[in-house]
């Protein structure tokens, strides 16, 4: 399992006094997490039929002596695990054939669902999230994301073409930041910009 967003994201969020994350996708990462955040809650999105519970259940007995970790498994609809395949499988679509329509309305529903579900599954406050699931669904995780959360990082963003990170819509209240350059797999981060009170109330006073 490769760990080379570790340093890039702690360090960013120690540099912006991020103290709680959500992070979808457990594993031996999380450990880093548990050890440099306040509160860690993993969410590991389950496709019946693409994958199960039980990488979950593994990491569930390491973690769950943490005080300041919790986490869950979120089950998702069957849709994911047809598309799913159809990824790993490389298939193109070609145009005009009953198959790309398919493909097309299941990523629809799919985007639809992420937006649905996201408001469902973080039900408190966190100042960041960690994108690296194990469904490849991580583009439309992240645009699901941004009305919820003011930091969101994401790993595997220089592997192209299976994680949909060209789906990604940046809204003009973040900017985005690459923290690993060409180096590893790739970390990228999305934040929110906050106006300065100061500027709010200079504005007001000249009204």
């Amino acid at each position: 399992m490769n760990t080379d967003w570790a340093q890039h994201l702690i360090s960013f969020a120690h540099r912006e006094n991020i103290k709680t994350i959500v992070e979808f996708g457990i594993g031996a990462g999380t450990r880093s997490l548990i050890s440099n955040f306040e509160k860690v809650h993993s969410i590991e999105i389950v496709s019946i039929g693409f994958n199960d519970d039980e990488w979950f259940k593994k990491f569930e007995k390491e973690f769950r002596h943490f005080r300041n970790w919790t986490g869950e498994v979120a089950f998702v609809p069957k849709i994911f695990t047809f598309v799913e395949h159809m990824m790993l499988e490389k298939y193109e679509p070609i145009a005009g054939t009953s198959k790309e329509v398919e493909c097309h309305f299941s990523h629809v529903e799919i985007i639809e669902f992420l937006e649905w579900a996201i408001p469902r599954w973080i039900n408190r406050h966190y100042d960041a999230a960690f994108v690296d699931p194990g469904i490849h669904f991580r583009g439309e995780l992240v645009n699901a994301l941004f009305p919820t959360i003011d930091c969101i990082f994401a790993h595997d963003t220089r592997v192209r073409n299976i994680y949909g990170w060209t789906s990604i819509k940046v809204p003009s209240n973040f900017e985005e930041f690459d923290l690993s350059g060409e180096t590893g797999m790739g970390t990228k981060v999305w934040k929110r910009k906050f106006v300065s009170k100061n500027i709010i109330l200079k504005g007001e006073s000249n009204g």
